[in-house]
């Protein structure tokens, strides 16, 4: 939804809630902009085709609560709200590179 991480395998990434997840689960995630090893560099023209991040759901929380306080001075008036952003955490367990860039596969 927006945002962009650098991940190598084992990582551990906290990412805005993802729709329809459980704990445990495998997840997917196909939009790749670059990938990098010492044997090179591919970047994507916005996204490398076929390259894709799978990953498994380690935990679903909830992020500490943002107050939100309006005030105007003198009118005897104000107002708060407030909301938890919810974060899933994925650990990284693989980076697939496609069919067009083998030779990344040993070496990713």
């Amino acid at each position: 939804k927006g945002s962009q991480h650098k991940i190598a395998i084992n990582d551990v990434i906290v990412v805005d809630n993802v729709d329809n997840v459980d704990i445990g689960q495998i997840i997917k995630l196909g939009e790749v902009m670059m990938l990098g090893s010492r044997k090179g560099t591919i970047i994507g023209h916005p996204f490398i085709d076929g390259a894709e991040v799978t990953g498994e759901v380690e935990e679903i929380t909830k992020d500490r609560k943002v107050h939100i306080f309006k005030f105007r001075r003198r009118k005897n008036s104000k107002r708060l709200r407030g909301f938890r952003r919810s974060l899933v955490t994925i650990r990284i367990h693989g980076i697939n590179p496609g069919n067009n860039h083998k030779e990344f596969t040993d070496k990713l």
